[in-house]
């Protein structure tokens, strides 16, 4: 099978359409250069230590061949257009099936002749592609990479006086969300967070940037840290 997945859709398993072409197009940088009285040159805050590079969203684009007759290409094109076009979809790829991209859609075709027609799909997406299973649910092995990918799993974490761990985090700046069974204690880099029973989330533990964390689990209980780890 090759194609792509739209929400619960295929475009080739449902929709019998041949893929063609993709351009995954790079997001933009939202760069911010401010200019700064008798300095020379202009003071570069794109950056900032705890969020990283912010950037805008990422066009992706994917064309599509389709043999049929007029009267079945309509019936086909209006099916098409009533689940993609204008809505908001996850969009998953044959070819990168472990993440998904998130996007509002744009469809347009062209009846070429008689027996073919021509599909585009355009997808104004989010910056960051996501995985599929986050790190406390269960790993998806079939797609798993061993030369590029990254194992993260971080769910029930058994935490008896104490517990050291490190993560690894993707490219995205994110909070991750620590799952308590009872109230723990975690330290990280001269720092300590209390937390209590539940979700917690310390919203001055930014991760980045593939960088690993080492961190340290006082108390008695179980732990797991959910996250994403999204990846341009």
């Amino acid at each position: 099978m090759s194609g792509i997945q739209i929400g619960n859709k295929h475009t080739e398993k449902d929709w019998n359409l041949i893929w063609q072409d993709v351009d995954i197009g790079a997001p933009d940088i939202q760069s911010n250069f401010v200019s700064v009285p008798y300095r020379n040159g202009l003071l570069d805050l794109t950056e900032s230590e705890h969020t990283g590079v912010r950037y805008a969203n990422r066009t992706l684009s994917f064309s599509f061949f389709y043999r049929c007759d007029m009267r079945r290409w309509k019936d086909l094109y209006s099916e098409i257009l009533n689940h993609c076009h204008g809505k908001k979809h996850r969009i998953v790829l044959d070819s990168d099936p472990f993440y998904y991209y998130e996007g509002r859609i744009n469809v347009s075709s062209k009846k070429e002749d008689a027996l073919h027609a021509s599909l585009t799909i355009k997808v104004d997406a989010q910056p960051f592609r996501k995985p599929l299973a986050s790190t406390i649910e269960d790993w998806l092995w079939d797609p798993f990479c061993f030369d590029t990918d990254i194992i993260r799993d971080y769910g029930y974490i058994n935490v008896q006086d104490s517990a050291h761990v490190t993560i690894i985090a993707g490219e995205e700046s994110e909070i991750p969300i620590f799952h308590c069974s009872s109230s723990i204690l975690l330290e990280y880099n001269g720092k300590q967070y209390q937390l209590k029973k539940g979700i917690n989330k310390c919203y001055d533990f930014i991760i980045q940037y593939h960088q690993s964390y080492d961190l340290t689990f006082i108390g008695n209980g179980i732990v797991s840290i959910e996250f994403l780890a999204g990846e341009l």
